[in-house]
């Protein structure tokens, strides 16, 4: 039978929690806190929020992606693009590519969630340049490409382009 939304997640995060120690099940605990609260900022019904949720853990576990850094790139990329009516599935078809781009390129854990994080900050201030632009350039060369293709921009230009803040 098919498990409900909220039986995955209750059953990934149980296994997850029997593997750690206490000290890492506060911190985990406090991040899903932030994180629920979050997604809280963004739907309309715990229902949507639940499935949301269930569809980022699923992404991130497929991914192999930080599943705070997921969300978070999620969120930001919701109220970055709200005016522009986007489904929640086109939105997690572009969050599940920018994190495969990550597992393409090689990036360790670690480093596609610093770079996801700098792109979710990006996206947060409007603005794609410094800091933000080279751990992305870095980290997802392949995101790189996508946008140097979509924009028919060469990388020099994209860099340029990031320094006058018109990213």
């Amino acid at each position: 039978s098919m498990l409900s939304p909220v039986n995955l997640l209750a059953g990934g995060i149980a296994g997850l929690i029997a593997t750690m120690g206490i000290a890492d099940v506060v911190r985990f605990s406090d991040e899903m806190k932030q994180l629920d609260n979050q997604l809280k900022l963004i739907t309309e019904s715990e229902k949507e929020r639940i499935k949301i949720q269930s569809d980022l853990l699923r992404l991130s576990n497929s991914t192999y992606s930080d599943l705070g850094a997921t969300t978070q790139l999620y969120a930001r990329m919701h109220r970055a693009t709200k005016d522009l009516n986007i489904s929640q599935s086109e939105l997690l078809s572009v969050t599940r590519a920018i994190n495969q781009s990550y597992v393409i390129s090689g990036a360790s854990t670690a480093e596609a969630a610093g770079s996801t994080r700098q792109l979710a900050q990006a996206l947060a201030s409007g603005t794609f340049r410094g800091d933000e632009f080279n751990s992305v350039a870095e980290q997802a060369p392949r995101l790189m490409e996508a946008l140097r293709i979509e924009l028919g921009k060469t990388t020099g230009e994209l860099r340029k382009m990031a320094e006058n803040g018109e990213l």
